[in-house]
């Protein structure tokens, strides 16, 4: 009774590291890291727990090691991709070869086994919307089953872990697998979650776009940042006579307005521009990294995109126009004076005659509004 309650403990023991690599992935996943650099990380993680299995096995003949690494190899696979799956394999893979003797190839073939269990698992269970608990508990039996590689042992070898050895070996890894991947699975669905309330606080339910409060958070955020060598530019954009549109054809016409009006831009902005609503029909464009002839170009661009072909709304052909005030700084400017020197500019396209781009003298003192507009 006592050595079978030193195996139970060994083979478990592992499994209780398991259960920390949950609260691992938490913390990794909120770094606010992308899922690419997630997977090798996370791979990484399962690989080093696999060889701490692998550092206090059940030993049932010279060679012939019995561990929890098949656990962390299959759930590398299962919740973070090949590329997290073979960092993991790979660890545990050299490990096992490393520490060599008659079970070798056992171990290595297992392991591979339920890398490409894992992989499928991934690709055809989790990922067509089966249950959780359900398609978790799949994973678990599928994993736990692999204690019957034992059968490939040797015959002396074969008794010892059939009659002594494998019932534990099931539970341990069923146990395992079931408690880290729905521990995972928890995890991933708070920090979607999470994510998903941030993207709604950060953007314009209408258009897609970023709201005021986001613009303003990463334009300050900048301050903290290098300076940008070509300085940044700040584009304040106001829809010519968008009342007219709402008053004549309704909200839903103007709402579809603006639905074109931000696509139209969008393909005019490169990579890196940020584009936000600040307001009813005013609009704005950081363009970090750029000269000031630049921001120019860009908003006069955005202009003609808007003016140069008629809107379709349903059965009705607007034509729209948008003027455009540009303010440039090369200084660590706060978005309240760098979007009051773009609004100066733009107050000045207005009384020019609309569809027009203004833009306004440098913004040199982070604390001053632009001086006189010049077109």
């Amino acid at each position: 009774m006592t050595e079978l309650i030193r195996i139970f403990m060994t083979l478990f023991q592992p499994v209780g590291i398991a259960l920390s690599m949950a609260y691992v992935y938490g913390l990794i996943a909120r770094r606010k890291l992308d899922g690419v650099a997630v997977r090798p990380i996370m791979g990484l993680v399962l690989g080093l727990a696999a060889v701490t299995s692998m550092s206090s096995p059940v030993e049932i003949s010279d060679g012939f090691l019995i561990d929890s690494r098949l656990v962390f190899v299959a759930l590398a696979f299962a919740y973070f991709d090949v590329q997290g799956g073979i960092i993991a394999l790979v660890i545990a893979g050299l490990t096992r070869f490393a520490i060599g003797g008659d079970g070798m190839t056992v171990g290595l073939t297992a392991m591979c086994s339920v890398a490409a269990c894992g992989l499928k698992w991934s690709k055809f269970i989790r990922s067509r919307g089966v249950p959780n608990v359900a398609a978790t508990l799949l994973l678990a039996t599928v994993v736990a089953m692999h204690a019957l590689i034992g059968l490939l042992l040797p015959q002396a070898a074969r008794q010892i872990y059939m009659a002594n050895i494998a019932p534990f070996s099931f539970v341990v890894q069923f146990v395992g697998t079931l408690a880290l991947g729905l521990l995972l699975t928890r995890e991933r669905l708070q920090i979607i979650r999470v994510q998903t309330l941030q993207t709604a606080c950060q953007t314009d339910g209408l258009t897609g776009v970023l709201n005021r409060a986001a613009i303003r958070e990463f334009v300050d955020g900048l301050n903290s940042r290098p300076q940008a060598p070509r300085g940044r530019a700040l584009l304040l954009m106001d829809i010519d006579r968008f009342k007219i549109i709402n008053d004549t054809y309704g909200h839903p016409v103007g709402d579809a307005v603006l639905v074109q009006f931000v696509q139209r831009t969008r393909d005019c902005l490169r990579e890196g521009d940020l584009f936000s609503r600040i307001g009813g029909d005013e609009f704005s464009v950081l363009l970090p990294d750029t000269a000031a002839g630049t921001a120019e170009i860009i908003a006069n661009r955005c202009r003609m995109a808007i003016s140069g072909t008629a809107l379709r709304v349903d059965d009705l052909t607007l034509d729209l126009t948008v003027s455009i005030g540009v303010s440039w700084t090369p200084l660590q400017a706060s978005f309240d004076h760098h979007s009051a020197s773009a609004d100066h500019a733009l107050y000045h396209a207005k009384r020019n005659g609309r569809n027009y781009t203004c833009v306004g003298s440098p913004l040199l003192v982070p604390a001053a509004v632009s001086l006189d507009a010049t077109a």
